[in-house]
C-alpha cells in the first residue's frame, strides 16, 4: 500500500508540473511563431534586395543560409526565456 501511495504523490506532482508549464508552452509557440514569420519576411525581402544588386548568386545563398541559422537561433532563444528556462539559453 505505500508502493500505491508513494506512486500517487509522485504523479500527483508531475501532474501539477504539467499543468504549470503548458501555458507557458502555448504563449512561446504562439510568439515564436510570430517572431519567425516576422523574420522570414525581413530575410526574403533582404535577400530579394541584394540579389537585385549583387552579381553573385553564391554568395547571396550563402548570406541567405546564415540569416536562417540566425532566425532559427533567435526562436529558440525566444522560446527558451518565454518558458522561463533563461539558464539553459
Amino acid at each position: 500500500m505505500a508502493i500505491i501511495n508513494d506512486l500517487r504523490a509522485h504523479m500527483a506532482i508531475y501532474y501539477d508540473n504539467i499543468t504549470e508549464i503548458i501555458p507557458k508552452v502555448l504563449l512561446a509557440l504562439v510568439i515564436v511563431g510570430l517572431l519567425m514569420t516576422i523574420l522570414k519576411y525581413l530575410r526574403k525581402k533582404s535577400v530579394k534586395f541584394v540579389l537585385e544588386q549583387a552579381e553573385d548568386k553564391l554568395l547571396i545563398g550563402f548570406i541567405d543560409s546564415i540569416f536562417r541559422i540566425a532566425n532559427v537561433s533567435i526562436g529558440l532563444l525566444v522560446f527558451l526565456f518565454t518558458i522561463g528556462q533563461d539558464e539553459i539559453a
